[in-house]
């Protein structure tokens, strides 16, 4: 069955031209030697020069020398093989000189193109869509997504990792320890007596001490690590590449930190200031069945409560399954009741 438009163009062969020079898109009529033979449509002109500019010239007048060898090939490729080729390209209007002076854009511009082999002749059809829109909406949609991820991954007070991520990012970082054959180690950071400190301060005051945990451990741990918020008072540590008396020499300097913060917890029963206890897991070779699950089981910091004054000052030291070494009894920075 032949279309209107068909038999519209039988009857009136110049319909062809109307039709394709009114298209907001241009159309080009290449040699297989590059030369631009034919143009239309580029009637818009916010996202195309004009294109007939370009008729009479070769595609080494018009473009940048690399894309002018990428698009002599092609329409070489496509003319002997008789298949079309899609491609995606962009120009910038600055190295376009035979553009100087006519309207059209004046930023660098993104395209897709059909090149059609021709039947008969030694000739394609150029066929090109702007699609720079279209990119810089990907572009921002890329962005806004990632965004989002950090936006979903930071906990919204302390801006570290929240829990929602330590179950993302910590498999992923384990992974790469094992492939890279890398020790490890987790650090677990208790605040201690922090409900005696909101109670006494009120919570904006424990908020604040919060926040300034947080960056503290975010800054002590490196660029390297990964820091996450795992409760409301208890905080997550993943160093890579430490070596076990480098835990020691770690989780002191820590402390240490901690204590240089200064801020008042005169109701606790560690110190009169706030004061951390860590729960430390190192493992110097990770075995390819490791899981976070069993890297990460650790007793929690109170037990601290049951040892004597002197022992929260000093590392407890055992050697378990899969070459773990864990300090069950943690390291605090309390000073002695």
């Amino acid at each position: 069955m032949t279309s209107t438009l068909t038999r519209l163009m039988q009857d009136n062969p110049d319909m062809m031209h109307v039709v394709l020079t009114s298209l907001p898109e241009p159309t080009f009529l290449i040699s297989k030697q590059g030369i631009y033979i034919e143009a239309w449509g580029g009637t818009d002109h916010k996202r195309h020069h004009d294109p007939s500019t370009l008729v009479g010239l070769s595609q080494y007048e018009v473009l940048p020398a690399d894309k002018a060898v990428r698009f002599s090939q092609i329409i070489v490729d496509v003319i002997e093989s008789n298949k079309p080729q899609e491609l995606s390209y962009e120009l910038d209007p600055k190295e376009l000189h035979c553009f100087d002076g006519h309207v059209g854009p004046e930023t660098t511009q993104y395209f897709d193109a059909l090149v059609i082999p021709l039947p008969d002749v030694d000739m394609v059809l150029w066929i090109v869509r702007n699609v720079t829109e279209h990119q810089a909406a990907l572009k921002k949609l890329g962005q806004q997504a990632k965004e989002l991820t950090i936006k979903t991954y930071t906990d919204h007070l302390t801006q570290v990792n929240n829990r929602f991520a330590l179950d993302s990012l910590l498999p992923h970082a384990l992974e790469i320890a094992k492939i890279q054959q890398e020790s490890a180690c987790v650090f677990m950071i208790d605040i201690d007596c922090f409900k005696e400190l909101n109670d006494q301060y009120g919570h904006l005051k424990g908020d604040d001490a919060l926040r300034d945990v947080a960056t503290t451990i975010k800054a002590w741990a490196g660029k390297n690590s990964l820091c996450f918020r795992y409760g409301g008072d208890e905080f997550l540590a993943f160093i890579p590449s430490i070596s076990l008396s480098g835990c020691n020499s770690k989780a002191e300097s820590l402390l240490q930190l901690i204590t240089n913060l200064n801020i008042p917890n005169t109701r606790s029963r560690i110190s009169d200031t706030l004061s951390v206890t860590l729960g430390i897991q190192h493992c110097e070779h990770i075995p390819d069945n490791m899981t976070v699950e069993r890297f990460c089981v650790y007793r929690r910091p109170s037990a601290i409560f049951c040892q004597t004054a002197q022992a929260r000052h000093l590392p407890f030291t055992r050697k378990k399954g899969d070459s773990i070494v864990s300090f069950p009894f943690t390291v605090s920075n309390a000073l002695p009741l």
